[in-house]
C-alpha cells in the first residue's frame, strides 16, 4: 500500500519533521549510480547539508540569469525548455551544449526509469568531462543543478507559456494585451500551484510510530506528499482549480518544498523562468 498525504497542512508538517528524510542512494565509482550517491538530494545529515553548501555556493546572482535567459529565448532558433539548462550551464563555466545529456539521464537521476541506464551512465560521464573529468562532490552538485533546471524549470517556462497561449485565444481580437493573465512573475507563481512541474516528493520513515493522518508507519516505509493536490487544498486557497494569477496568498505553494530541504535555488530557478518567457514573448 502506497502512503500518500494531499492536505497542505499534512504536506507542510512532514517536511518539517525529523522522523522522517529522503530516500538515500548509496556511494558508487561512476554514472548515474555516482552521480546519484554523490548529490544533496540523496544524502542525509552532516553529508546533506555540506553538500548542499557546494550546491549553494555554485549558483551564481539571479539577475544575470535572468537577463541571460531573455537574450537567449528572444533568438527564434531557440527551444524555450532548453534555455534554463543551457543558460545555467554556462553560468557555471560548460562551453559546450549539454542540455541534450541532462535531458537523457533525467528520468534515471529520479529513479523513474530503470532502462537504458548504459546511455544514461554515458551522459554522466560527458557531463563530468564537460566539468573538468573529475568525479568530485562539487561537478555532482554543478550536475545536480542542471538537473534541477531540466525537470523543474524548463517545465515551469513549457506550462507558463501554454497559459499565455491559451488565454491569449480567448482574448478579445482587438483587445489583446502583451501579458493577457497578469504579470509574468504572477503568472509563473501561480502556474506553481495550478500545475506544477514537480507534483510529487518522497520521504522515508526513519523510525517506527504512530502518525496522526498515516496510522502505524514503520521505519523504511516511503511517504508519497502529493504536491499538486496539496496545492489545490480548498482550506488554503479559494476556488483552488481556478487559474488566479492575482490570489494574495501563493507564498504558501509547497512547490518548492518547506523546511530544511526547501529548494536552495528558488530565486535562480524563477529568474531563468522568468528571463525565458520574457524572451519568448519578446519574438512577437
Amino acid at each position: 500500500m502506497t502512503l500518500t498525504l494531499t492536505r497542505h497542512a499534512d504536506v507542510t508538517a512532514l517536511l518539517t519533521d525529523p522522523r522522517f528524510d529522503v530516500p538515500t542512494a548509496p556511494p558508487a565509482p561512476h554514472g548515474l549510480a555516482w552521480l546519484r550517491g554523490a548529490v544533496s538530494r540523496f544524502s542525509r545529515g552532516d553529508r546533506h547539508t555540506h553538500r548542499r553548501g557546494l550546491a549553494t555556493a555554485l549558483l551564481p546572482p539571479a539577475a544575470p540569469l535572468r537577463a541571460a535567459a531573455a537574450a537567449r529565448a528572444a533568438d527564434p532558433r531557440a527551444t524555450p525548455p532548453d534555455v534554463p539548462v543551457t543558460v545555467l550551464a554556462a553560468a557555471l563555466g560548460v562551453r559546450r551544449p549539454v542540455h541534450e545529456q541532462v535531458a537523457r539521464m533525467t528520468p534515471g537521476y529520479f529513479g523513474r526509469v530503470q532502462t537504458g541506464l548504459s546511455e544514461m551512465d554515458a551522459a554522466v560521464e560527458d557531463l563530468v568531462a564537460a566539468f573538468g573529468g573529475e568525479r568530485t562532490e562539487r561537478v555532482a552538485a554543478a550536475i545536480g543543478l542542471l538537473v534541477q533546471a531540466h525537470e523543474a524549470t524548463a517545465g515551469l517556462v513549457t506550462r507558463a507559456l501554454a497559459v499565455l497561449r491559451q488565454k491569449a485565444a480567448t482574448t478579445e481580437p482587438g483587445s489583446r494585451h502583451p501579458h493577457p493573465v497578469g504579470p509574468i512573475a504572477a503568472i509563473l507563481a501561480e502556474t506553481l500551484r495550478y500545475d506544477p512541474p514537480v507534483p510529487t516528493m518522497r520521504r522515508e520513515c526513519l523510525v517506527d510510530h504512530d502518525h496522526p493522518r498515516l496510522g502505524r508507519v514503520a521505519a523504511g516505509e516511503v511517504v508519497v506528499l502529493d504536491l499538486a493536490a496539496a496545492n489545490r487544498d480548498p482550506d488554503v486557497f479559494t476556488d483552488p482549480d481556478r487559474f488566479d494569477a492575482g490570489r494574495p496568498n501563493l507564498d504558501q505553494v509547497l512547490t518548492f518544498g518547506s523546511g530544511p530541504r526547501a529548494c536552495p535555488g528558488r530565486d535562480h530557478a524563477l529568474a531563468l523562468a522568468l528571463g525565458t518567457v520574457e524572451g519568448v514573448l519578446s519574438r512577437g
